[in-house]
């Protein structure tokens, strides 16, 4: 654009007006607009300020901004706006949420966000990170040149629409990242049900160690971490650990892993959150004692070692507990016929109905690697 066209006011605008029509994110429609008409013509602030207006349907250039400068709070705004903010709970346009966030806080905090869940996941191999909402909405951060690519996705919407990028200089993929997750984490109206850290595939000690810091470094920041369950994928033990110590070990029921289950367990069951959840599902060979598992009302595990003494052990457990409904555990191997003497079973029946001292019923089913106890009448919960 010439420089004559810079210094009017109506042409800008009309630059605006066309990014607003144009209905894509603000973040984006401000960097299309720095393209065109150039940077530092007008800073961020000021292109919200007009952006919005014209989005609502105000589309006079000669609005004169002065005549009223004290900001609107979510009360007093239009039905519109508020029906745009509201529709964040609901809708979840995530892209949206984060600039939102980025330009007015205040207005962000009005409003409480759930977000069912929130993966950070991160692949060196293919140098990107993700931030994944509601397994549906994708920010894929992505290595390219000096800098990395924002990409957006929704898996449910038209294949013409689903995905949204743009090129960020100077920025590095894992740092855009986080900075987008502590700006979801310092917003106390953004409430999570689920979190999950993932490293996908075989990565360097030197990668995951940062990776895992910089989440750590966000999560710390977080105003208000209400997630009822907490994952770790392709990691250690001793990562979920550390990730456990950050979340109220008030909140915490559910705990998943899938990973390297032999580094890490001391630090892991010894924390209030492991003691105080109610349910486990482990992937992987697990190191860690049977006796740490106990506590579950529901438990899934691939234990490295199940003995004799291990089953005496869940047995009397059951015997005790007026709140343990369901378990599966798979091992290497065992005796079928040493696992059924255990519960008192001594015909040729894989399948079998245990009664407690206390008259409860769990139906009892022993495979050579893999032994599943349910109680009677207990309706799993499917995730």
């Amino acid at each position: 654009m010439s420089a004559s066209l810079r210094q009017s006011e109506l042409t800008i605008r009309a630059c605006i007006l066309y990014e607003a029509l144009g209905k894509n994110p603000i973040q984006l429609s401000y960097y299309n607009f720095c393209t065109r008409v150039g940077n530092g013509v007008m800073g961020f602030s000021d292109f919200e300020f007009w952006y919005d207006r014209f989005s609502n349907g105000n589309h006079d250039l000669d609005y004169d901004r002065s005549v009223n400068q004290v900001p609107k709070s979510l009360p007093e705004m239009p039905k519109s706006e508020k029906t745009e903010i509201s529709e964040i709970g609901t809708q979840v346009d995530i892209v949206e949420l984060l600039n939102l966030m980025k330009v007015s806080q205040s207005v962000a905090q009005k409003r409480k966000v759930v977000l069912d869940s929130l993966v950070v996941q991160f692949y060196e191999g293919e140098s990107c990170s993700r931030l994944i909402f509601n397994d549906r909405y994708i920010i894929k951060y992505e290595k390219k040149d000096q800098g990395c690519t924002v990409s957006y996705s929704d898996n449910r919407a038209s294949s013409d629409s689903r995905k949204k990028e743009i090129n960020v200089t100077d920025e590095d993929y894992v740092e855009l990242c986080i900075k987008d997750l502590k700006l979801l984490m310092e917003n106390r109206m953004v409430h999570l049900k689920t979190f999950r850290f993932a490293i996908i595939a075989v990565a360097t000690k030197e990668f995951r160690e940062k990776c895992m810091k910089r989440v750590e470094e966000a999560l710390k920041t977080a105003k208000s971490l209400t997630s009822r369950t907490v994952e770790t994928t392709g990691g250690y033990l001793l990562e979920l650990a550390q990730l456990m110590a950050i979340f109220p070990a008030k909140n915490v029921e559910e705990i998943r892993f899938t990973g390297d289950g032999t580094i890490g367990s001391e630090q892991l069951v010894s924390l209030e959150q492991w003691k105080n959840a109610r349910k486990f599902d482990g992937m992987r060979d697990l190191n860690v004692p049977i006796e740490h598992f106990l506590h579950f009302e529901t438990f899934i595990v691939y234990l490295s070692v199940f003995t004799e003494d291990d089953a005496v052990k869940l047995r009397d457990m059951i015997d005790r507990s007026a709140h343990f409904c369901y378990a599966r555990l798979h091992f290497k191997s065992m005796n079928i016929r040493t696992l059924m003497g255990v519960f008192d079973v001594y015909n040729t029946e894989h399948n079998i109905v245990y009664q407690t001292p206390d008259q409860r019923y769990f139906n009892v089913r022993f495979y050579s690697n893999e032994l599943q106890i349910t109680k009677s009448g207990y309706k799993f919960h499917y995730y």
